[in-house]
């Protein structure tokens, strides 16, 4: 969901209220449940949400992202039964994801990768499978990364970020 105003403002807000909603039942849940459940829950249910179409509304100022990524903190730490106070890498770090920010960029690395190095019949199965605003997305990425040869452009990715190791590809290419 994008604003008349081009802003993704509305998408977060979905996504929101969507953790919201699960604040109270993981709240309730983290005493009943083992911890491998709970992980299990919190991918199905939360990540899962932030995730969807986390290349293109991830691309907003911090500020509209600052209550999601507030809201998460919130739920790993309720999940984990861990007191507020908590450092943040530490909820993260047992869950092994990233933080909403860091998760976009990788999202992005992940979505260069599989466009360049994956084979032009799984390129275009992925590009079938995915939601049309997603491909439309990646062309304009790839078409600035193609054209963007100063530092300070708007994307500059380096190249060692994208020499991920080349076992890896048939990982990424397998999960679409």
């Amino acid at each position: 969901m994008i604003g008349s105003d081009l802003k993704w403002q509305s998408h977060v807000d979905l996504v929101y209220s969507k953790m919201l909603k699960f604040t109270g039942i993981f709240y309730k849940l983290r005493c009943l449940l083992s911890a491998n459940v709970l992980i299990l829950l919190y991918f199905a249910f939360v990540h899962s949400q932030i995730l969807y179409g986390i290349e293109v509304y991830a691309n907003t100022c911090h500020a509209q992202l600052n209550k999601l990524c507030v809201l998460n903190n919130k739920v790993l730490s309720i999940i984990q039964n861990k007191p507020l106070c908590t450092l943040v890498v530490q909820l993260y770090k047992s869950y092994n994801t990233l933080p909403i920010p860091k998760l976009h960029h990788f999202q992005l690395l992940c979505l260069v990768f599989k466009y360049f190095n994956c084979k032009e019949k799984k390129r275009q199965l992925y590009l079938q499978t995915t939601s049309p605003l997603i491909v439309k997305f990646t062309h304009i990425i790839l078409d600035l990364l193609m054209i963007s040869i100063y530092p300070e452009s708007i994307i500059y990715v380096e190249s060692d970020a994208l020499n991920l190791k080349q076992a890896s590809c048939g990982t990424i290419c397998r999960q679409n």
